[in-house]
């Protein structure tokens, strides 16, 4: 089948299923992978497996360690002694950054 062919059969874009086959970003979101599957009629146990998704427990994921300087906001937050006016500049401040970040993100895609 063609990308043209695959795409009218599935609804899915050749740039997705192309990313897919590369492993680039990640798993797919399940709902792509289900159309695909029924699109090009295959049973979505043999893409579960084919994308390493199974039905056996994982390991949890260990807890990551806490930033220290976001460690330090947190108690600045939740001090008693700063003002408010205090920590909604902090809370400000931390979301201008936060929409710099996924700014810059977004670029880099």
């Amino acid at each position: 089948m063609t990308d043209l062919d695959i795409k009218k059969a599935t609804g899915i874009p050749p740039s997705t299923f192309h990313r897919w086959q590369s492993t680039e970003g990640g798993l797919p979101r399940w709902e792509k992978v289900a159309a695909f599957c029924a699109g090009l009629d295959i049973p979505p146990a043999a893409a579960a497996a084919a994308l390493g998704i199974t039905n056996e427990p994982r390991e949890p994921e260990p807890e990551p360690t806490p930033d220290p300087d976001l460690t330090r906001l947190g108690r600045l937050l939740r001090d008693p002694r700063i003002s408010e006016a205090e920590k909604q500049a902090i809370r400000h401040t931390i979301r201008m950054l936060a929409r710099a970040a996924r700014a810059d993100a977004d670029q880099d895609v």
